[in-house]
């Protein structure tokens, strides 16, 4: 018998049932394991400071929309109603001014990567919101009940919370969204139906689910954008 064979022989001998010996180039090499291999499939990991960055600028901007809210309200409030609507607006502009400070403490790039496509949605949804706005406003004047124009507003804010949940990947935005609807059916069955002032209602109600989400921003419980 020839050396080769015997090596052949040998060779099978050592790895019953004929399995072959496995060889370096059998195996995937272990770059193959590592993040590069999967970088189109893993999701992005947000960092402890860009999650503080990102629960900063919801405050700011939540804390910012609360006082204009609640500051819409006092002028057609009773005594009472407007001591609690100044208040409010208070405690919002502290919040918005803790949610600046945050943002500037924390890293410009310590959160993910934005994605372009998420923003031009969001841009298209808060477009669409100033436009609807802007128009029932100017046609209520029009037809001479700007007493409504707030109700109309407040009800655009609302529908537009459920069009950015999906956007922003943010359920719970749709909570918030219930709230500011419900705030401003209210206000429309109480302006017609009683004595109360629409902008009253709204300002209130609005100002104090804005508020209140804003606050929860800032301990980390809040949608974040």
């Amino acid at each position: 018998m020839s050396l080769r064979a015997d090596e052949h022989n040998a060779h099978h001998a050592s790895h019953p049932a004929g399995r072959p010996v496995p060889m370096a180039a059998d195996y995937e090499s272990p770059a193959s394991f590592g993040p590069a291999s999967h970088a189109h499939t893993r999701p992005r990991v947000q960092t402890r400071s860009g999650s503080r960055r990102d629960s900063g600028v919801t405050a700011l901007v939540l804390g910012f929309f609360a006082v204009g809210w609640f500051s819409w309200g006092p002028a057609d409030a009773s005594d009472a109603m407007s001591t609690a609507m100044i208040v409010g607006s208070g405690a919002a502009l502290v919040v918005a001014v803790l949610g600046a400070l945050r943002v500037i403490r924390s890293p410009r790039n310590a959160g993910p990567l934005r994605d372009p496509a998420v923003d031009r949605r969001y841009g298209i949804v808060v477009g669409i919101e100033f436009a609807l706005a802007a128009m029932g406003a100017v046609a209520l004047a029009a037809i001479g009940v700007p007493a409504y124009i707030p109700v109309w507003i407040c009800g655009v804010v609302g529908v537009h919370f459920f069009a950015l949940a999906p956007v922003l990947q943010a359920p719970a935005l749709r909570w918030l969204g219930a709230v500011v609807t419900t705030v401003a059916i209210g206000a429309l069955l109480l302006g017609v139906l009683t004595a109360v002032t629409p902008s009253s209602v709204t300002g209130s109600g609005t100002g104090l689910a804005l508020l209140a989400c804003a606050i929860l921003a800032l301990v980390g419980r809040a949608p974040q954008r």
